[in-house]
């Protein structure tokens, strides 16, 4: 089956991301002295890969996987917990279920992850806090190229 233009459209804007993010912590790691002066920069580079190279994966392995019979991914936990999307991805057509369940699926997942990273943050001490904005910026962004790749999945 050949790749649909949502899931182009979002794993190559994933991608570029990854790729980009990868590329900056490769001159770091390849100049220790710069690293060690700029550990925190450093450290917020890799936060932010950890969440756009979470959904980016996400993304890839269900556009694989759900092609196979009786498997089971997280996106399916993340719509079975939110009924409202369940109910949108059960209404569709058989040939674009799978972009259904990828884009409902991955946004609930990220919106939960976003909640969840949102409520610790009034608590977190200073370093905590860093971890937490650079999470949150991966998933915002991985959210929306997501939504942008919906909007030009019929263009």
């Amino acid at each position: 089956m050949e790749n649909t233009k949502f899931y182009m459209v979002a794993y190559e804007a994933l991608y570029a991301e990854s790729q980009r993010l990868e590329t900056e912590i490769q001159h770091f790691d390849q100049n220790t002295a710069k690293k060690k002066a700029s550990m925190a920069d450093y450290k917020c580079l890799r936060f932010r890969s950890a969440s756009v190279d979470s959904i980016s994966m996400m993304l890839y392995h269900g556009n694989r996987v759900y092609r196979l019979p009786g498997v089971h991914l997280i996106i399916e936990d993340a719509l079975n917990a939110r009924p409202d999307y369940l109910s949108i991805c059960e209404s569709v057509p058989a040939e674009e279920l799978i972009d259904y369940k990828l884009y409902y699926g991955i946004s609930a997942h990220i919106e939960s992850k976003l909640a969840e990273y949102e409520a610790k943050l009034p608590s977190a001490t200073d370093w905590e806090a860093v971890e937490l904005e650079e999470r949150l910026g991966g998933l915002q962004f991985a959210k929306a190229c997501l939504d942008e790749a919906w909007q030009k999945r019929k263009e």
